[in-house]
């Protein structure tokens, strides 16, 4: 966990440096709530809290990368709190949660305040979009030399994600270069709880991932496809494995 947290960095002084305070704000306030919510529910359940194995951390940074940084702190502080509160504890912990935690916090803002989808709509001048999805290639190079992740699956999500967006008409190369779908290819459908167990049933996990995500990009914005057509996906995890 503590290696995938030193991936997410390359991204995270990206987006520090190309929107300066609001992204280390957001940053700050989802890892704090993170934190706490973890040790509020580990007390409430009588479990011991493991804040040393990262895993809170990591939910909390991937959260603050999908959120917009014109998010309003208390927003980000209860999409955090969800995700692990109601993502990940309820379940039993790391390692038994159904869904991505990070995802799962950002679909509960967008459902209980809609209005806030048009915050997701706005992103970086193409020029700084670049630098940031070069730093999340980075990180996710930092994966690939660790051996956590398997290079077919990112290149299986990003290559039906080209495929079916370019038979819906809209510009597959351009999408590919959204921060968003780079974080989903390298750190999201790579995910080992929240995928199927077999190689084969991951291969296709990432390319439904990829196919889904297209499909609600056409009536959603970038983050909000990746958003929902992985949480589909990780519906579908039992019958994968079965």
């Amino acid at each position: 966990m503590w290696t995938v947290a030193l991936a997410l960095l390359p991204p995270l002084l990206a987006s520090f440096i190309l929107s300066r305070f609001p992204a280390f704000r957001i940053a700050t306030v989802a890892v704090l709530s993170a934190v706490l919510a973890e040790m509020g529910m580990r007390k409430l359940f009588g479990r011991q809290a493991h804040l040393y194995d990262g895993s809170a951390v990591v939910t909390a940074l991937l959260l603050a990368l999908l959120l917009p940084s014109s998010l309003p702190s208390w927003m980000v502080a209860v999409a955090s709190f969800f995700a692990i509160a109601v993502g990940r504890e309820i379940f039993g912990g790391l390692g038994q949660y159904p869904f991505h935690p990070a995802l799962l916090g950002a679909a509960f803002i967008l459902a209980c305040f809609p209005s806030t989808g048009h915050f997701f709509a706005s992103s970086f001048e193409p020029t700084a979009s670049t630098v940031y999805g070069l730093s999340i290639f980075a990180g996710g190079m930092i994966l690939l030399l660790k051996r956590l992740i398997s290079w077919e699956i990112p290149l299986l999500y990003l290559g039906s994600l080209f495929v079916f967006s370019s038979a819906l008409g809209a510009s597959g190369g351009e999408i590919l270069l959204s921060g968003s779908v780079l974080l989903a290819a390298f750190f999201l459908v790579t995910d080992p709880v929240t995928t199927p167990l077999t190689r084969r049933g991951v291969r296709w996990f990432a390319v439904g991932a990829g196919v889904l995500t297209a499909a609600f990009r056409e009536w959603l914005t970038s983050t909000e496809g990746v958003i929902y057509g992985i949480l589909l996906m990780n519906s579908l995890n039992p019958w994968f494995d079965r």
